[in-house]
């Protein structure tokens, strides 16, 4: 919870500006860093680190659209479902990653550490090959049906009043 509040938090929100103003300022740029970080990951060579970090890029826009989702509706669940199958397949690839890692800090002969090794290997090249279908089939082309549902939130009542406390 601690780190969903950290990436949330490093929005800048606009305190002059109501809820649906800031969901249409701040989400935008962050689906388009999304996008970009998702073709790029997505057409190179497996690199663990470029992976873990869109992963995190995917996390920060989910959970600062998880916050703004009362300004969208339940329209905005598909997008979502998007982001978390996105981020759960990259999440399977990291999860061999480190289990990998763990065992390159045991000793070459232990029993079965090779084995398990090449097993992680090809298991972690199989959650690659299912993100990158998974992207090129269902996500990729979308970016501008995405920038445009998040360029428009409703705007409520409450948003309309005119601030008095500053």
């Amino acid at each position: 919870m601690e780190d969903k509040v950290r990436l949330v938090m490093s929005q800048r929100f606009d305190s002059a500006s109501n809820p649906a103003g800031n969901a249409a300022a701040i989400l935008p740029p962050l689906l388009a860093a999304w996008f970009i970080g998702g073709h790029k990951v997505a057409s190179e060579a497996p690199d663990p680190t470029h992976l873990h970090q869109f992963r995190i890029e995917g996390k920060r826009l989910r959970y600062t659209m998880e916050l703004f989702e009362p300004r969208y509706g339940p329209g905005l669940g598909r997008y979502l479902k998007l982001l978390k199958q996105s981020q759960t397949h990259l999440g399977d690839f990291q999860d061999c990653v480190a289990v990998s890692e763990l065992l390159d800090d045991m000793p070459d002969n232990e029993p079965h550490r090779v084995r398990t090794l090449r097993f992680l290997k090809r298991k972690s090249e199989r959650h690659y090959a299912e993100f990158q279908a998974f992207w090129t089939s269902t996500v990729a082309g979308t970016e501008q049906r995405w920038s445009a549902y998040l360029m428009r939130p409703r705007v409520e009542s409450e948003d309309r009043q005119v601030r008095t406390d500053t």
